[in-house]
C-alpha cells in the first residue's frame, strides 16, 4: 500500500510527464509528416491515462479492506471498553459513598471523643473531690475532731466578724 506522499509523488510526476507529451505535441504538430508521431503519443497517453486509474483503483481498493480491518479493530476495543467504563463509574460512585461513610464515622468518632474527655473532667473533678473528703474524713478520725467551717472556735470568730462588716 503507497503512503499519501508516494501517491501525491506518482501524481505529480504523471502531470509532468503529461505536461511534457502536450509540448511535444504543439512542437509536431507543425509537421504534417509527424502525425504518425502524434496519434503515438496520443495513444501512450490514452494508455497511461488507463494505468494510472487501473493503479488508483487497486489503491482504492486497499484502503477500503485497511478501512474495513481498522473499524473491525475499533468495535473490538469499544466492546472491550465500554464495560470497563461502566465498572470504573461505578467503582467511583461506590468510592464517593463510602468517602461520604467515612466523614460520618469520624465525625460520630469526634462526638465520642469529645463526650469522653468531657467524662473523664467530670470524673476527674469528682475523684478530687472525693478524695479531698476522704482525707479530711481519715485527718477528722485520726485527730478526733473536725476542721470544717464553723466546728472550731477560730472559725466561728471569723465568720462573725464577716457577717458583723
Amino acid at each position: 500500500m503507497a503512503s499519501r506522499s508516494e501517491q501525491e509523488d506518482k501524481t505529480a510526476k504523471a502531470k509532468e510527464w503529461r505536461r511534457e507529451m502536450q509540448e511535444k505535441l504543439k512542437q509536431y504538430s507543425k509537421a504534417p509528416q509527424l502525425a504518425e508521431l502524434q496519434i503515438k503519443l496520443l495513444d501512450q497517453m490514452v494508455h497511461k491515462l488507463k494505468q494510472d486509474r487501473h493503479e488508483v483503483g487497486v489503491q482504492i481498493t486497499e484502503d477500503q479492506s485497511e478501512l474495513q480491518w481498522v473499524e473491525k479493530e475499533v468495535n473490538e476495543i469499544k466492546s472491550k471498553y465500554d464495560p470497563l467504563v461502566r465498572r470504573m463509574t461505578e467503582r467511583k460512585q461506590q468510592r464517593d459513598e463510602l468517602v461520604q461513610q467515612l466523614q460520618q464515622f469520624e465525625q460520630s468518632f469526634q462526638g465520642v471523643i469529645e463526650s469522653v474527655r468531657d467524662r473523664i473532667k467530670v470524673t476527674n473533678k469528682y475523684d478530687s473531690t472525693f478524695q479531698r473528703k476522704a482525707a479530711s474524713e481519715s485527718l477528722t478520725q485520726s485527730r478526733g475532731f473536725s476542721t470544717e467551717k464553723g466546728t472550731t472556735a477560730s472559725h466561728r470568730v471569723a465568720s462573725k466578724n464577716r457577717t458583723l462588716s
